[in-house]
C-alpha cells in the first residue's frame, strides 16, 4: 500500500510568525501562528490565532527528516 501525505495547512512566513489557511472538510480558516515570546520550560513555541481569537498552540519539531 502507497503512503501519502495529508496536508491540511498552507502557511507562508511573516513579520511576526507566519500566516496562512487551515482546511479541512468542515472547516475553513485563516490563521496565524504567532512565536510565544514569554516561553519557559515546556510550554509552546507557537500561539495558534484566528483573528484575534488563541484557538491552539504548537511546538517545533526535529527528527532524522530535518527541523518541522
Amino acid at each position: 500500500m502507497k503512503k501519502s501525505a495529508l496536508i491540511i495547512g498552507e502557511f507562508k512566513k511573516a513579520e511576526h510568525g507566519f500566516t496562512g489557511t487551515l482546511q479541512t472538510l468542515a472547516i475553513k480558516a485563516n490563521i496565524t501562528l504567532q512565536p510565544n515570546h514569554e516561553k519557559q520550560g515546556n510550554q509552546p513555541d507557537f500561539i495558534v490565532l484566528h483573528g484575534q481569537n488563541e484557538i491552539g498552540v504548537g511546538w517545533e519539531r526535529s527528527d532524522d527528516r530535518g527541523h518541522y
